[in-house]
């Protein structure tokens, strides 16, 4: 299992520990890569999650209770699109890895400030995005498919709503299940 955490790890690009404000509202960019032939002929699963935030994203506080909240989300975005529980992850023919990160990120000056003269080069804003990347391996251990998914988050609280979004945005991208 710990060569498929170092692949998650390795592969992904960025990721969304959603411990978020504003979950109705809030604007969710995601991300996928075409899914892999393993991908297309899928029909069962098994869900296991890195212990380390993504490259460029760090742990919070909140973290480990956004991790507990993502498994359940990502099982029930599976079978809703068809796909069934493994008897055993060597049974799986996908297993689905994830990680959870934040960073502090700076907004670009907007419109208005350049109207008052501000200058363009300064950033105006800084605000907590979280990430959360989602990836499908194999059953060698290849990687399958791989999405993600940022948004601005409160670092103090996880938004479920928030959360549920983004997950079910990345796993739109995915294909159902094989028949």
């Amino acid at each position: 299992m710990n060569a498929i955490r170092t692949l998650v790890l390795l592969s992904s690009l960025s990721a969304l520990a959603l411990s978020g404000c504003g979950g109705g509202g809030q604007e969710v960019r995601v991300q996928s890569s075409p899914p892999a032939e393993a991908a297309q002929h899928a029909k069962t699963y098994a869900i296991g999650s890195s212990e380390q935030p993504p490259p460029r994203y760090k742990s919070s506080p909140k973290a480990q209770e956004t991790v507990r909240h993502v498994a359940p989300l990502l099982e029930a975005a599976l079978r809703a699109k068809g796909y069934e529980p493994a008897k055993t992850v060597a049974d799986a023919d996908l297993v689905w890895m994830y990680a959870v990160g934040r960073r502090e990120v700076q907004k670009a000056p907007t419109m208005s400030n350049r109207e008052s003269g501000d200058s363009l080069s300064e950033p105006t804003e800084e605000f907590e995005e979280g990430a959360v990347i989602i990836d499908a391996l194999d059953k060698n251990g290849v990687q399958a498919w791989h999405g993600f998914g940022k948004t601005e988050v409160d670092p103090k609280n996880v938004d479920d709503a928030l959360l549920k979004k983004t997950i079910d945005q990345i796993m739109a991208r995915f294909p159902n299940a094989a028949k």
